[in-house]
């Protein structure tokens, strides 16, 4: 009987030494060699992702085909976002680059307006999230031109006849609306571009003979036969062509006589133009993409940017200059008549990078590069960035050691006799 109660006893110890180990063992798998207690995996939280803004929020309106960057700012709330959906109103405007992306570029209708933006953010196990934003799409108004037309034809009509109605009935009435039956608006067109030159003929291939801004108003001396191009006299006295796609036009053309084109046009390039003073330089250009601190390895970079919500007139054009860090020189340099650029930055080592954009408008064709363009605005701001060229950015790894020699094998079939 004693021996029986020694081996349960016994027994009984095994069981409680085999609990203690088990819980050491889930005691140190809480904790990390040294003694911390292991991360746990975080999971998205029950919120779905929240969007906070859209910017810009374009407080004012921007000009007809316009283009404009729109970024979407996000608290993802612990979730991954899969895929952003851009929309636009009834398929008013374009989404020209950045579908799927935090950060588009917009470009506005041709009909003023009020239009939607819309974005939908899909992510892994909910319904999607939308947000929206509006553009206001609108002309720059200009006073009214016909006020000065009409005061003083009826004064002169009203007051002649009554004074000497008996005397002369015929003369007064009769003079008076035949020297001055319609007189000539002070604007028959207005220029609606921040700068636009005045050619001595009707093409771009004609000397620039006066660089007219915003506002000016012009008189209508005559047209081309395809309305293309219209004779016009400058607040300053000079007369020259302008396009007319670029005034808004107060009269309608049918009504302006077509006038002889210059035979024998100057061309630009037959000589340097005469430098004069430079024009007020514009405001810089706003950098959208990419941010501060980006990095490129073996990729190519997208340069994004937007200035003053206006399009581009034909010569003009956006000088983007990329400079390693503590060089002057650049490295990259191209001129995009537009508001964004990718490539590989081929000339450009390793390291970090700053890039500027300004806007530039070309004076002539084959000229040197020296007077061949002028400023037009002031330059952005450096953004700097990290780039790697695609040769630097591969990586092979060294060969392995050679193999060792095969041994050779024994010949077959029986030896061979001694001689």
């Amino acid at each position: 009987m004693i021996h029986i109660v020694l081996y349960k006893s016994r027994y009984r110890k095994s069981w409680i030494g085999w609990i203690i180990l088990i819980g050491l063992l889930l005691i140190a798998t809480q904790c990390s060699p040294t003694g911390t207690p292991i991360a746990q995996k975080t999971t998205p939280g029950d919120r779905p992702p929240e969007i906070t803004g859209l910017t810009p929020k374009t407080s004012g309106s921007v000009l007809p085909g316009a283009r404009i960057g729109i970024q979407v700012n996000v608290n993802r709330n612990g979730h991954d976002i899969h895929y952003y959906r851009w929309v636009v109103e009834a398929g008013k405007g374009s989404i020209v680059s950045g579908q799927g992306t935090s950060l588009v570029t917009y470009e506005a209708p041709k009909t003023p307006g009020t239009y939607e933006v819309r974005v939908e953010l899909e992510y892994e196990g909910g319904s999607p999230v939308e947000g929206s934003t509006i553009v206001e799409v609108a002309l720059e108004s200009t006073p009214p031109l016909t006020e000065e037309a009409t005061a003083e034809p009826t004064e002169e009509l009203t007051e002649e006849p009554t004074e000497e109605q008996t005397a002369e009935p015929t003369e007064e009435p009769t003079e008076e609306p035949t020297e001055e039956p319609t007189p000539t608006p002070t604007r028959d067109a207005v220029v609606n571009a921040e700068a636009l030159n005045l050619r001595s003929g009707p093409d771009e291939v004609y000397d620039v003979l006066e660089v007219l801004k915003r506002g000016d108003p012009l008189k209508i001396r005559g047209k081309c036969l395809d309305d293309n191009w219209l004779k016009v006299a400058c607040p300053s006295g000079r007369e020259g062509w302008v396009a007319a796609w670029l005034l808004q036009i107060n009269l309608p053309l049918a009504e302006v006589t077509p006038v002889p084109v210059p035979s024998t046009p100057t061309l630009m390039h037959t000589s340097p133009p005469a430098k004069t003073s430079p024009p007020e330089l514009l405001p810089p250009p706003t950098p959208l993409a990419p941010a501060n601190g980006e990095c490129f390895a073996g990729a190519p970079v997208i340069f994004m940017w937007q200035l003053d919500n206006r399009p581009l007139e034909q010569d003009e054009l956006f000088s983007l200059r990329v400079c390693r860090e503590g060089e002057t020189e650049p490295c990259h340099h191209s001129q995009v008549h537009g508001f964004e650029y990718s490539d590989y930055l081929t000339y450009c080592s390793a390291g970090k990078h700053y890039w500027q954009v300004a806007l530039v408008r070309q004076l002539c064709e084959d000229c040197p590069e020296e007077d061949k363009w002028q400023d037009h605005s002031e330059p952005s701001e450096e953004q700097w960035i990290y780039y790697t060229p695609p040769e630097e950015a591969v990586w092979d790894p060294p060969p392995g050691p050679p193999e060792p020699p095969r041994p050779s094998e024994p010949p077959v079939g029986p030896p061979e006799p001694p001689d």
